[in-house]
């Protein structure tokens, strides 16, 4: 039998759990990782360290922006699946396909190593590379976490196995690190952008009134290569004031929904809301809470989890740069700036507006991504029950695909009174493809 086609039988297996361990397979990976290396491990040291993530951003102050979080999901999870491969048969290095990437370093000659002690001390390292203003309750929760992973593991190697796992889980880190700082994120805000004044242009809303963020996002350097260019296609209404025109008919139904909301749509529009800051974990938190808990709920193995991670991560990185370069070409105005203008002058939505023109709609757009990529790597059908929100008592929200969690994030700011239906459409149909372009990113032989 080819590699190749072994490494797909061990992936079928455990995933299904059809009892595959039974058969007298040698020690695939080598040296330390079992029968099925990687891919027999439980997912927890991953889910700990994003939990953990999640913890510190949706408690930082001032709350860390979408952007910085995104990027830290994208590159970590590039990070765990790096310090993971080497102990995953049939895969091979993200550098083979994720474009400009470089090629990452090797594990010690044929020497023994752990790849959990190595995975520990990459996401160790790119938790504190990533959080710019980590707090020193902050860095104390990060090695106390590393520190606790550590006395767990260092028992099942001895010591100069340890120090060599550390040191490549260290060394991948700091590549990945090294190369994130020439993807142009420095210049996401700069030079800022400027209204003109031009009907239907967007313009900063109340009651903030915050200028522009992240004009230049989609400048920013992609994980898939044909994201480089690319643009949704235009608003499909044409901007009007004439009460007969189909904008205005629509803007209408924005202000008369606002209105009228249902409690389950205002349900739906504060679970998603996402605002951080202690009351709330940040739009990507929430897709990496949902995939932790699918990961959880199913018991999905280490090696999966990290591919999973890392798609998803991917997908939110893309799906961001993508979505802000449309949002810029277009420029299109807000809800609340044309009811204010047309119906209500007092109006306000029923969640915060963003500081950002609306077209295509974020959420939809990153979320799906996101959910796309993950689902890439584990599937699409699962039957999750999302608990990210029983902390502040809202009721937990259940979905049977991954897919549906990015369209319930995007219906949910229509009834939040901050995008137009078919701003959530093109941001959920985009966002997908964006994740399943992502999904096409090579980790299998």
């Amino acid at each position: 039998m080819k590699f190749r086609h072994l490494a797909l039988l061990i992936f079928f297996c455990i995933g299904a759990n059809l009892g595959c361990q039974k058969l007298d397979w040698k020690d695939l990976d080598g040296k330390g990782g079992g029968k099925f290396g990687v891919f027999g491990e439980k997912a927890d040291l991953a889910n700990d360290w994003y939990r953990l993530q999640l913890k510190i951003i949706t408690y930082s102050s001032p709350q860390y922006s979408n952007a910085v979080v995104i990027r830290l999901h994208g590159y970590e999870g590039i990070a765990l699946y790096e310090s993971l491969q080497p102990g995953m048969p049939g895969t091979v290095s993200l550098s083979e396909s994720v474009y400009q990437m470089p090629v990452m370093p090797k594990p010690d000659g044929n020497k023994s190593h752990s790849w959990l002690v190595a995975a520990n001390a990459a996401m160790a390292a790119m938790t504190k590379n990533f959080l710019p203003a980590l707090t020193a309750a902050n860095i104390v929760s990060i090695d106390s976490l590393e520190n606790a992973y550590n006395n767990k593991l260092k028992p099942n190697a001895n010591s100069e196995v340890f120090a060599r796992s550390q040191t490549f889980g260290k060394a991948i880190a700091q590549a990945v690190f090294d190369w994130s700082k020439t993807d142009k994120f420095n210049v996401i805000g700069t030079p800022p952008f400027v209204p003109t004044g031009i009907p239907g242009e967007w313009a900063p809303t109340p009651p903030a009134n915050l200028p522009g963020a992240a004009p230049n996002a989609g400048n920013m350097r992609p994980f898939f290569a044909g994201h480089t260019t690319g643009l949704s296609p235009a608003f499909p209404i044409s901007y009007s004031t004439d009460p007969a025109s189909d904008f205005y008919k629509m803007e209408k139904g924005m202000h008369d929904l606002s209105i009228s909301l249902t409690q389950e749509q205002k349900d739906i529009a504060l679970y998603w809301n996402d605002l951080g800051t202690g009351i709330g974990v940040t739009p990507p938190g929430h897709s990496i809470s949902i995939i932790a808990q699918c990961i959880d709920n199913e018991s999905i193995n280490l090696g999966l989890a990290a591919m999973a991670y890392a798609k998803c991560g991917m997908g939110l990185w893309d799906g961001f740069i993508l979505v802000f370069r449309s949002k810029y070409q277009y420029k299109l105005l807000r809800p609340i700036t044309y009811i204010r203008a047309n119906f209500d002058p007092n109006y306000l939505s029923f969640i915060p507006t963003p500081n950002h023109p609306e077209y295509p709609a974020a959420h939809a757009y990153i979320t799906s991504a996101a959910m796309a990529g993950a689902a890439a790597a584990i599937g699409n059908n699962h039957v999750i029950t999302d608990h990210t929100y029983d902390f502040v008592g809202y009721s937990p929200r259940s979905f049977t695909t991954l897919l549906a969690v990015g369209e319930e994030s995007g219906i949910s700011r229509m009834y939040g009174g901050i995008h137009y239906p078919q701003s959530i459409t093109t941001g959920v149909l985009y966002g997908q493809k964006a994740g399943n372009d992502v999904g096409t990113l090579k980790m299998w032989k």
